[in-house]
């Protein structure tokens, strides 16, 4: 029978993270020495921990602590051309048909979510999503939530990556973000929010 360790390793490698030191590295609300101990066994995961490995690795926290509730069945989401990552652009054509695209499996994704797979090109969300990875979006969550990321767009199908940063900004999250725009709009121009961004993934 497995474990809440066991439960939680397996919850990231099907997340799409090596180890638990390269979940610490891209996703800011887990610490390294935390999830380290929890995945030995050396500290039991607390609720509050099981909150964020659920948000994070896309499982209810009920079945890491206890067991409940299985995680999903892997999804087949569309992998939509790719986004930009650096200001908004007209090569990433988010609306539409997606009869013709290529679909990628993804576990652990919430199955009444609305998903869309996105390939990051650019360096402006390298500290999250490095260029090449593949980010997964949930196009039915759309309130903007601090500190979380989306893919945003202007109304046309052009579409970016960013963190939004309240009141009014959505930021990149950058090894270098001073050569990147930041994007800010009023109460009477706000972006179309896409969806909020997931899961990002790096095959090596």
């Amino acid at each position: 029978m497995s474990t809440p360790k066991d439960r939680l390793q397996q919850a990231r490698v099907a997340a799409g993270y090596k180890s638990p030191s390269d979940a610490a590295a891209r996703i800011n609300a887990i610490n390294k020495n935390t999830i380290i101990s929890n995945e030995n066994g050396h500290r039991p995961i607390s609720k509050k921990m099981a909150l964020i490995y659920s948000a994070a690795f896309g499982v209810p926290a009920g079945w890491l602590l206890y067991g409940h509730e299985s995680p999903s069945e892997p999804l087949s989401v569309p992998l939509i051309s790719w986004v930009s990552a650096g200001a908004i652009s007209d090569t990433a054509k988010v609306d539409g048909v997606f009869d013709s695209v290529p679909y990628v499996q993804a576990e652990g994704l919430d199955p009444n979510g609305d998903w869309i797979a996105l390939r990051v090109d650019g360096r402006s969300m390298d500290k999250i999503s490095p260029h090449d990875s593949v980010i997964f979006v949930n196009r039915k969550e759309r309130n903007l939530v601090p500190n979380a990321c989306y893919v945003i767009g202007d109304g046309n199908g052009n579409a970016s990556y960013k963190r939004y940063r309240p009141p009014n900004i959505f930021e990149p999250v950058s090894t270098k973000p001073e050569d990147y725009e930041v994007i800010t709009f009023s109460d009477d121009n706000t972006p179309d929010i896409i969806g909020r961004v997931r899961r990002t993934i790096l095959n090596m």
